[in-house]
């Protein structure tokens, strides 16, 4: 009764608002749908594909085996290991346990982050609905306020809606202990590093939340036990004693035989040796300003292979490491940056989300500042 009296009340500019909110929601989820849909046929394609490949194995191999000719189509989900005959593996002691983290997979990570948005701002619409207020209003604040509340989210529903591959527990997990945005992912500082070892030492009974506050730089609580863990296990910077062995040792042996390398090193592995070599010592690095040629290669090979995977583009501009061409990309030359000065509109985003993502978040700032660079917004 009291839901249809608020209605009445409503203006209908609102209702209309709400009727094309409604619109666009619907209309996401169709462009989702779609995206599984063809999915779903690429896997039916390779499923096929590896089907062929394995009677042409067979035929070579001498042996014949039945295989069918088209795999049935079955909707993802357990069990998770069938083979061509639809034979399962046997029951066993894990075969109930999932794991309570995200694949490293951009669309499972976006859908969450996407499904939490939207809960929130159809939550705040219908409030202001209920308030009276406009639903332009809601429209025109910041997408990433909507982003922190935690306590009203409906998660079954995320997860039956946005996620349906994943559970309403671990769509909770992954949340709240990887991808909420008040979680600090930056690279720890020396400072920050600095202070945890401290707190540490101070906290004998390794009480990992209790650290975690203490430290009030927005880490997890297992963040601050990976970054102890870390340090513990091989603190110590690299001398210039061993930097001349690993020199010595490279030219002995080579820049693909990194265990051996590193037996000539005490306490350092091979992936040690690999990344001082690669970052650091590899004398083939170039140092100091960038040349016009250096500049075309790395747009090159940034059209090819895309930015972000700057170990393969790295191999096409001589002399630079993966960590200067991304630097390069992102400060200079992508050309999404903005170099125009700043307007109105942008200075009063940049404090709203220094406000609401804290000082010296700049990656993440920067990430909702369109064309404007970490740099940038830290000047």
């Amino acid at each position: 009764m009291s839901d249809n009296s608020t209605l009445s009340k409503a203006d209908p500019q609102d209702i209309l608002d709400a009727l094309e909110l409604n619109r666009k929601l619907q209309k996401e989820l169709d462009r989702i749908k779609s995206g599984i849909d063809a999915a779903l046929q690429r896997n039916i394609i390779l499923q096929e594909r590896l089907t062929r490949m394995r009677q042409k194995e067979a035929e070579v191999g001498g042996y014949s085996r039945s295989v069918q000719e088209t795999p049935s189509v079955r909707t993802f989900g357990p069990p998770f290991f069938v083979d061509s005959e639809g034979n399962t593996p046997p029951e066993n002691e894990d075969t109930s346990v999932r794991p309570l983290i995200f694949k490293r997979t951009l669309s499972e990570k976006d859908a969450l982050r996407r499904g939490v948005q939207d809960h929130n701002m159809r939550r705040e619409a219908l409030r202001a609905m209920r308030e009276g207020r406009s639903i332009q209003s809601v429209e025109k604040m910041s997408k990433i306020l909507f982003l922190y509340n935690v306590e009203e989210i409906n998660w079954s529903q995320i997860a039956k809606q946005y996620v349906p591959t994943k559970t309403k527990e671990e769509c909770i997990i992954q949340w709240t202990n990887h991808d909420h945005p008040c979680i600090n992912n930056d690279e720890w500082t020396t400072l920050e590093t600095k202070k945890l070892l401290e707190i540490v030492e101070q906290n004998n009974c390794r009480n990992w939340q209790k650290i975690a506050l203490e430290l009030g730089t927005n880490r997890t609580a297992a963040e601050c036990f990976k970054q102890y863990n870390k340090q513990s296990s091989d603190p110590r910077k690299w001398s210039k004693e061993e930097d001349n062995i690993l020199i010595r040792a490279v030219d002995l042996y080579g820049e693909k035989n990194w265990q051996q390398v590193a037996h000539c090193l005490d306490n350092r592995t091979g992936q040690q040796c690999l990344h001082r070599w690669t970052k650091t010592l590899n004398p083939a690095i170039r140092r100091g300003r960038w040349k016009k040629e250096e500049d075309e290669a790395l747009r090159n090979a940034v059209s090819i292979y895309g930015a972000g995977n700057w170990v393969k583009v790295q191999q096409y501009v001589l002399g630079r490491t993966d960590v200067q061409c991304r630097e390069r990309w992102m400060n200079v030359l992508n050309p999404s940056i903005k170099k125009d000065s700043w307007t109105n509109e942008e200075d009063t985003k940049l404090l709203e989300l220094v406000k609401s993502i804290g000082v010296g978040k700049w990656a993440k700032i920067s990430a909702f500042m369109d064309g404007r660079t970490d740099n940038q917004v830290n000047m």
